[in-house]
Order: structure tokens, then sequence, then C-alpha cells
């Protein structure tokens, strides 16, 4: 579903610099997994993902393919999800959770039964009349996630989607995610900051080095399914793997604390 083969990227500055974001990255993800990619802020994890989804223009070496294809924005088949909801707010719920399947051209019958489907789901039946104004934010981030899984993706790329949400509401959003995820079984690449959600939701877990980013290490997750945010926070085995990947974490977010550091030094002292 998507092959990074050796891809380095870089970026220019607004002074014109150039900036290595990431550094000979190699990752092959397969039909049906679910993907988390953490690593310490500025490692690269976004612009990765920007990258498949046809959002970033690749500057440098190697290649990235999504389903045997160069990345293109819009395309079919591919979902992507943000930080905020992104809902349109003079749309209904049911009609923001149709837009993808309106673009795609899908008739109006089809698209807001399907629509409909997608908003029980995540447990919103009865409130597709409402306007995103009249709903919570998890509420709103759930409206999201049926815009998403309406249109049936195979690939589902998300850049912290329950991050703007409170703990109780990211459980609740994270439930009804991995709810319908168990029913699409769609191919999902998650970018977090969170580690426990990563070791909770994902199969394998990707750890980034800090700036240039590189693949540090995958840890695969062998923690049964289905998973729930109430089961998996006090499993040893859990507790376990978390306290693996922290290790491993904290030494590249110490990394990159020393490196701006110097840097701010540097500046106060020009």
């Amino acid at each position: 579903m998507l092959e990074v083969k050796e891809l380095c990227h870089t970026y220019l500055t607004e002074d014109r610099e150039a900036v290595a974001a990431l550094d000979t990255i190699d990752l092959v993800i397969e039909a049906g997994e679910f993907v988390a990619i953490v690593g310490p802020s500025g490692c690269g994890k976004t612009t990765l993902l920007n990258i498949a989804a046809g959002l970033e223009t690749h500057e440098g070496t190697g290649s990235i393919t999504v389903m045997g294809h160069e990345p293109a924005p819009g395309r079919s088949g591919v979902g992507y999800m943000l930080a905020r909801d992104c809902l349109l707010p003079w749309r209904r719920a049911i009609d923001n959770a149709a837009l993808a399947l309106e673009l795609h051209g899908v008739g109006k019958r089809e698209r807001l039964r399907r629509a409909t489907d997608a908003l029980a789901a995540v447990q919103l039946a009865g409130f597709e009349s409402a306007y995103p104004a009249q709903l919570s934010q998890g509420m709103r981030q759930r409206v999201a996630l049926a815009r998403v899984f309406a249109e049936n993706p195979e690939l589902i790329l998300l850049d912290e989607p329950f991050s703007a949400l409170d703990a109780q509401t990211r459980l609740v959003a994270q439930d009804a995610f991995v709810g319908l995820w168990e029913r699409h079984r769609a191919t999902v690449v998650l970018v977090t900051h969170d580690l426990a959600e990563a070791v909770a939701l994902a199969d394998r877990v990707v750890l980034m080095t800090a700036r240039p980013g590189r693949i540090k290490e995958i840890v695969d997750i062998d923690l049964p399914r289905p998973r729930t945010g109430e089961a998996w926070a006090a499993d040893p085995q859990f507790q376990r793997v978390y306290q693996n990947l922290w290790k491993s974490l904290k030494e590249e977010v110490a990394r990159t604390l020393d490196t701006g550091a110097q840097r701010l030094q540097k500046e106060l002292s020009a």
C-alpha cells in the first residue's frame, strides 16, 4: 500500500537555507496494517505523511509510491485526517460526513446513506442535522472520522487526529476509530506524539530520530485485539512495550532539546 525507498527530503526556509528533513527512509506498509510513526518534534513525521498524501512535493532523492503510483492530492481511495476536524461550518453533520463522496461524484442518495451509516458507527445517530457550532469538540472530531470512513478508503493517513481532545474525549474518539477500523480494515498510517496511543492502536510502531529524520527502529506490537482504552492502560505487557519505546524515544527528544538550546545560545551571542 505504501512503499518508501531511500527517501531523502530537503526543504528551503524563508531565508533560502536548505534544511534536511528526512534522511534515507525505507519503509513498506502492507494492506490492512496499522502503523504508527512517532518521534521528537521536527523529525519529519508530518512531512513524510504530507508527501505520501501528495500535499507536499518531494524534493530530494529516493522514491515513495502509494498503491503502486506516485502520490497525488485528492486521490480516490486515500483518506486524510488532521488534528483539527476542519468541518465546513455552513454544512450539517451529514453533509460534512458526505463531503469526500460528493467531491468524487457519488450520487446524493448513496452518499447520504453512507454518511448516515458512518455517523451511526461513531455514535452520532440523531445528530445528522446538527451544525458544527452545535457540537462539542469530540463530536466534531467524530464527524471528521465519519467523513473519512464514509468513503471507505483503502489507505487512511492520520496526522495527530486526537491531539486536540481532552483525555476522556480522546479515549472515546480512539475507541470509535478502532471500532470503524475493525469493520473496514483499511491500511492506516498514524502520526502521533502520544506514545501510549501508538502502542495501543498500532500493529507496528516506527520510531524516528531527531532531524534529519531517520528510522531508528520498528517495533512489532504483539497485543491482542480488540483493544480499548480501559483494557490496555493497566496491561503489564503494554507497559513493558511502552517503557522500552520511551527509553529509545527519550534519547531523541534529548538530542532535539540540546540542538535547540545550542541554536538559541548561538543566536543570543551573535
